[in-house]
């Protein structure tokens, strides 16, 4: 009755505006504002029937709460698809247009990250006592959003796990951008990143809400983050660990959400158990709450192939060990058709009770596993493969864009850029053509890097290469120019 209700209020509002057309003599104007509006409530309205057929035929969304407290229990019933729904359609609409770091459409996503952590109760420990952690781009500011719930507990609220999922996409024609898959279509040039990766940061404000206003206060704090820059190369979760803002050497976890919105029939991809020293503890707090979700996921024993392509990694790097929840790829990835009617709501509200739980419990054991001794050694063996975009080079790239004095003694010429590697990780390909640490990367196959964008150029030169083929790298090295072989071998995977 409800949605009968909305579509016939949504043909009066078309009749009302109809009669204001026939007054004022505005018609193209008007009729421009009626088609949009229209459109958008009729989204909206494909959205709610489809999370009714979810719910009603195939039962989901049907959590098990014995053995839960009432405050819990009470908490878990706020996170709820119409509540991840809403910030979805602003998160992906077009007024964010495709939310691309350092443009102003990524600064409204997190102005609006920022009201819903506040409503939550979080305490702002960003810059200024905001709840930014400002950083730039090469010429871009841009910034990371963080809020804090406290822990309860005098000897174990020091202790810090970590939410997170990025904030920003790919932007809209014309903006400097992370991969603008597939072109404009028609009049549609935005990259509204419904899914990816509006749906996490929709994810980690319906956790932040649960927690907050259901008045959850586990013994570990929590801290709330979204990040910018990630699709640029994970600078925003990476500038995070570079300066973190509280110790890491005291954050146990982290759990990062990114592309949760999709495939509601196949498993969810849980990677990262690995990660901790004793993940068989891990293993069973993830597979009770699994359990009573009704969650369809895989616990994976290794790591994801995209493992290094998302912010998670930044945190793994720095040996805080991690958890990386993805519901795979789609065609309309790094699209202009990521659009938030085609969120399945009902699933991804199951992902956010399923974190919620599992947070709740982590945050609240005596004992959390630490990093596990041997991770390092599994990111170098699966980063020989390809991945997101292509092949992966195996380093870490700095976030820090070069100084003018550092373009000088490189030479670089206006429009030419520099890559700072911050890091190069064992057995990888970088390493085994003799890259180090504070390289800096002048040159990829003869082709010079954009000074504003350049991990932009660097993923357009992964995407390229090919198996069995030896490309050159130029890297300057202690005022040392070094030319370097690199080669993809055809067995890697």
């Amino acid at each position: 009755m409800n949605k009968r209700i909305l579509f016939f209020a949504v043909l009066a509002v078309v009749l009302v505006a109809v009669v204001t057309v026939n007054a004022t003599g505005n018609e193209n104007r008007v009729s421009e504002k009626v088609d949009k509006f229209l459109e958008t409530r009729l989204k909206q309205l494909d959205a709610d029937i489809n999370d009714i057929i979810a719910d009603e035929l195939l039962n989901v969304n049907k959590v098990d709460k014995k053995g839960l407290s009432k405050d819990v229990s009470s908490a878990l019933d706020i996170i709820t698809p119409e509540l991840l729904r809403k910030h979805e359609f602003y998160l992906a609409s077009d007024e964010l247009e495709g939310r691309g770091t350092g443009y102003p459409g990524n600064d409204k996503a997190t102005e609006y990250v920022a009201e819903q952590f506040k409503k939550a109760g979080l305490k702002p420990i960003g810059d200024n006592n905001t709840y930014f952690q400002n950083f730039t781009v090469g010429k871009l500011k841009t910034r990371n959003c963080v809020g804090l719930l406290e822990g309860s507990d005098d000897r174990l609220k020091d202790e810090i796990i970590i939410i997170g999922g990025h904030h920003d996409h790919v932007g809209k024609k014309g903006q400097k951008n992370g991969g603008q898959a597939g072109g404009v279509i028609g009049n549609d040039e935005i990259w509204n990143g419904a899914d990816d990766n509006a749906s996490g940061t929709s994810t980690v404000m319906a956790v932040a809400k649960a927690f907050g206003e259901g008045n959850i206060r586990p013994k570990r704090s929590i801290l709330f983050m979204t990040f910018s820059g990630e699709e640029l190369g994970l600078l925003g979760s990476r500038h995070y660990a570079k300066n973190p803002i509280l110790p890491l050497e005291k954050t146990v976890a982290m759990i990062n959400l990114d592309m949760v919105g999709r495939n509601p029939n196949v498993a969810v991809g849980i990677s990262g158990i690995s990660s901790f020293s004793d993940s068989d503890v891990i293993k069973d707090l993830l597979e009770k709450e699994i359990s009573r979700t009704g969650l369809k996921a895989n616990i994976q024993d290794g790591i994801s192939g995209f493992w290094l392509a998302s912010d998670q990694a930044s945190f793994t790097a720095k040996d805080v060990p991690a958890l990386f929840f993805f519901a795979g790829g789609h065609k309309d990835y790094h699209r202009v058709t990521d659009h938030p009617e085609k969120i399945a709501y009902n699933h991804m509200a199951l992902v956010g009770k399923t974190v919620f739980l599992f947070i709740n419990d982590t945050a609240n054991k005596d004992k959390v596993p630490s990093i596990a001794a041997d991770f390092k050694k599994q990111l170098g063996s699966m980063a020989r493969g390809g991945g997101r975009g292509g092949m992966r080079l195996s380093i870490h790239p700095s976030y820090d864009g070069l100084t003018e004095d550092e373009r000088k003694e490189l030479g670089l010429k206006d429009g030419e850029g520099g890559l700072k590697v911050e890091t190069v990780m064992e057995d990888g390909v970088a390493h085994k053509a003799g890259m180090k640490d504070g390289d800096i990367i002048v040159l990829l196959d003869g082709k010079t890097l954009d000074e504003e964008s350049p991990m932009e150029t660097l993923q357009k030169f992964l995407g390229s290469v090919k198996k069995g083929k030896d490309y050159e790298i130029l890297v300057v090295r202690g005022g040392e120019r070094k030319t370097l072989t690199v080669r993809w071998e055809e067995k890697a995977q």
